[in-house]
């Protein structure tokens, strides 16, 4: 009778850990796939998941028959995070639940792979061996030959360990997704051959997505190693029978390729041939953003920029949001550049306006440097007395060694800009700024007209002082979230000035030259006190997409440290509202509040969880958990960095991030009586107030510089209207 009414009970535990075993799988198979999709920090949650839900069934019931099952899914979960401590505590109870010398063999290589990755090399080239002794799937054993192979070059066995690499790379038995994976195994360490060998073997079959993991992978490749890519890609365009969309696809590889390659002319035939080949594919429409971006710099007529609006079509049906985005905004600016052109060669009474308006579009809205020499010269021609004379010829000379086509305007290169320098009368030390989000001068969008209908004085265009120049040593650079990464600098020179608030201006120098001309600038996440300095660098275009890229040893030029800090209150508790990338200063901020005794706390917010820096990095800079948020709701709470906050304790709030994020930090402050502080984001040229691209608005009408007044403002000293 007892037994009878246990029954119901034992099969209802079943029930249970098979649940509990289906969600697991679920969850660790949507984590290998947010990995390849470089969404490292949804990954590392949804892996936290699964060890969780196996760590009951085999810490709660081992004698279930899915303990044997749950203990290895925990493991290679504990691996996937790096948790190489708690994976070889994990395989010692898994090799006692084993069924079979089999799954023994299989427990004690996963054991391996956790022993190498802690330095322990001739143990691991043992255990991995255990591991190969026994059958097991195509990518368990191409796994195990890989650890093998890098366990077995650090103990002296070249011969080997090559042996093994070889073995890993050409198994027929391995799934696609295992292919894929060891081709990024071999690339990080250098194995740029063989992982462009097993990436080529998958293009064949893939669908032509820029934005799919193995795509992304190549694209990173192709960073890396653009030679190897380059054969790669001719190899794979001379298959037969490719379809197009997959043969457009290689083409925007081989582009990619060859614009890091710095071959400049043979990109933009690849991106033209992917366009060619199957126009409606999103390799297509990616391969098109490129070749516009190409040819908007070495646009040197305004005949170029015509001839391109017919391109934009094509480029807004990519599937990246921030390809459509700046394609529109070209699309724009080129149909700004074209009005104004117009505008000039009517010569009505805006004509000298127009193309100094045109020159600014050119040269910061179109990166075309050859169209705005071109346009500030013919101002100079126009107005040679103008006001404004000194700013066109700043204007001309920085972006000298781009001559506009002949055709349409005389340049005689060095000889132009002596002529430049040695004009009479045109002291920029002399001449008034009309502190534009450009340049001065820039007719309907001019802040002149604004300082003029506010009864402003306007500001003075000062040579300032060069600021500190010294070059910072990469020492570390790692994936922080998706298209984020975290690059630490020996560079004691900046680190022993620097304070939280303050930015770098971050760039290769005039040496490399595939590098953008400017730097970027970059807010200091962190200092150590052997100078070491810390920076997240989010990819937005070409500059930073080549600061993401750099490697150990690699040198940067470091001008800095600039601008503001912050100022804290001594009476207040700290409240710091991040924004996506404006998280970095308050790591900064909390580091050196909690050296002095003062706790700070942090909202962080982001659009969505793959864009959250990785939290195990976030503690490891500064030793802080900050409150998340996500637009989605896909990590943290539901919201913004505004919603869910408790501001009993009358903080002192610091905020950072975007424009219209600032604008709501300043109402809730404003709301609430309290003080504020901002950090404003805004695009640099130099740094150093000479651009004066940076300009924000000022609580009196004025127009005052953030790179030298800021970036961190009191809320009070800025307009705030909408």
């Amino acid at each position: 009778m007892r037994s009878t009414a246990l029954l119901p009970l034992v099969l209802l535990g079943g029930c249970v850990y098979f649940n509990a075993m289906y969600d697991a799988n679920r969850e660790f198979d949507a984590g290998v796939k947010s990995l390849q999709d470089q969404s490292t920090v949804t990954a590392r949650v949804q892996f936290d998941s699964v060890i969780a839900k196996t760590g009951r069934i085999v810490e709660d019931h081992p004698d279930s028959k899915y303990a044997d099952d749950a203990a290895l899914l925990k493991i290679r979960a504990e691996l996937y995070n790096q948790m190489w401590e708690s994976a070889i505590a994990t395989s010692v109870g898994a090799e006692e639940l084993a069924g079979t010398p089999a799954d023994r063999a299989l427990v004690v290589g996963l054991r391996g792979v956790a022993t190498r990755e802690l330095g322990s090399y001739r143990e691991a080239d043992s255990l991995l061996t255990i591991g190969l002794s026994q059958d097991t799937d195509g990518d368990d054993r191409a796994l195990f030959l890989f650890q093998r192979g890098l366990a077995r070059q650090r103990i002296g066995r070249s011969d080997l360990a090559a042996r093994d690499l070889e073995a890993a790379a050409s198994s027929v038995e391995l799934s696609p997704e295992g292919r894929l994976t060891l081709s990024v195994a071999l690339r990080d360490i250098g194995e740029y051959g063989q992982s462009a060998d097993l990436a080529a073997r998958l293009l064949v079959d893939a669908g032509p997505d820029p934005r799919s993991a193995l795509y992304l992978h190549v694209d990173s490749l192709a960073v890396l190693a653009p030679v190897v890519v380059d054969s790669m890609v001719a190899g794979l365009l001379g298959l037969e029978g490719i379809a197009d969309t997959r043969r457009a696809g290689f083409y925007y590889i081989g582009g990619r390729a060859r614009l890091e390659d710095g071959s400049e002319a043979e990109a933009l035939s690849m991106f033209d041939a992917a366009v060619g080949q199957a126009a409606s594919s999103q390799a297509a429409a990616d391969a098109a953003f490129y070749a516009i971006e190409l040819r908007l710099h070495g646009a040197r007529a305004p005949a170029d920029i015509t001839a391109l609006l017919g391109s934009y079509a094509v480029a807004r049906r990519s599937g990246s949001a921030e390809i459509r985005e700046r394609s529109q905004r070209w699309e724009r600016e080129s149909r700004d550049f074209e009005r104004l052109m117009a505008a000039y060669e009517g010569r009505g009474a805006s004509a000298a306006e127009a193309v100094l308006r045109a020159a600014e579009v050119a040269q910061i809205g179109l990166g075309s440097p050859a169209l705005a020499r071109g346009s500030y010269l013919l101002y100079l021609d126009l107005v040679p007395n103008s006001k404004w004379a000194a700013k066109a010829i700043y204007g001309a000379l920085s972006v000298s060694g781009h001559p506009p086509d002949p055709a349409w305007v005389p340049d005689r290169g060095p000889a132009t800009d002596d002529e430049l320098r040695a004009s009479p009368g045109r002291d920029p030390d002399a001449v008034r700024a009309c502190g534009c989000r450009y340049h001065p001068g820039c007719g309907a969008h001019c802040g002149a007209d604004a300082r003029r209908r506010r009864g402003g004085r306007g500001g003075v265009l000062t040579v300032p002082a060069a600021p500190a120049r010294s070059w910072g040593r990469v020492l570390r650079n790692r994936q922080a979230a998706r298209d984020t990464f975290w690059i630490e600098i020996d560079c004691p020179a900046a680190g022993a000035a620097a304070r939280p608030g303050q930015f770098v201006m971050l760039g290769t120098g005039l040496g490399d030259v595939a590098a953008p001309f400017l730097p970027r600038p970059f807010s200091i996440a962190a200092r150590a006190a052997d100078g070491r300095l810390g920076f997240f660098v989010r990819v937005f275009g070409a500059g930073t997409r080549r600061l993401s890229t750099v490697r150990p040893g690699d040198e940067l030029l470091v001008l800095g440290p600039l601008g503001r800090p912050f100022r804290l209150c001594e009476d207040r508790p700290v409240l710091c509202l991040a924004g996506g990338v404006g998280l970095a200063p308050f790591l900064f901020v909390a580091a050196e509040a909690r050296r002095a005794g003062r706790e700070v706390r942090i909202v962080y917010g982001e659009r969505s969880a793959d864009r959250v820096f990785d939290p195990a990095l976030v503690r490891e800079i500064a030793d802080v958990n900050p409150d998340l948020r996500t637009e989605d709701g896909s990590l943290g709470l539901r919201g913004l960095v505004i919603d869910h906050l408790n501001l009993d304790d009358r903080p002192q709030l610091l905020a950072c991030g975007p424009d219209l994020m600032l604008r709501a930090c300043a109402g809730l402050a404003a709301e609430n009586e309290l003080p504020l502080q901002v950090s404003v984001e805004e695009h640099m040229g130099c740094g150093v107030g000479t651009c004066q691209g940076c300009v924000v608005l000022s609580a009196t009408g004025e127009w005052i510089k953030s790179c030298t007044e800021g970036p961190v403002f009191d809320m009070t000293e800025l307009a705030w209207q909408t």
